[in-house]
């Protein structure tokens, strides 16, 4: 396990586990979403995700990830090419500007 950098102040750590929920919440929102509107429920995907890739996701475990906005890097480009469906940023800034506004009013609630 790397060490970390003590150069990382405590303010800088606290902003990356920030960033981090933002883009949680917005995966959340957009991806469910974005997979309906290609017409494929995470049955359908799950089959797709196995025959384009050889890619094991049951379905129970894909509806947690998105449930939780845990999808990795590499699956979330798997979903994108399976859907085949123009991605529209403007929609993935606008569920980013609502995540990250509720990340601060719950972090601000808190405090």
């Amino acid at each position: 396990m790397p060490k970390k950098d003590p150069a990382i102040s405590q303010a800088m750590e606290n902003l990356l586990v920030v960033s981090k929920l933002e883009w949680k919440e917005t995966l959340k929102t957009w991806l469910p979403a974005f997979i309906k509107r290609a017409g494929i429920d995470h049955d359908e995907l799950s089959k797709q995700l196995w025959s384009q890739f050889n890619v094991r996701q049951k379905t129970t475990n894909l509806r947690s990830k998105f449930s939780q906005g845990t999808v990795d890097g590499q699956l979330l480009l798997q979903i994108l090419l399976i859907c085949d469906q123009q991605v529209n940023l403007g929609e993935i800034r606008e569920c980013y500007d609502r995540a990250a506004l509720k990340i601060k009013t719950k972090n601000e609630g808190q405090s």
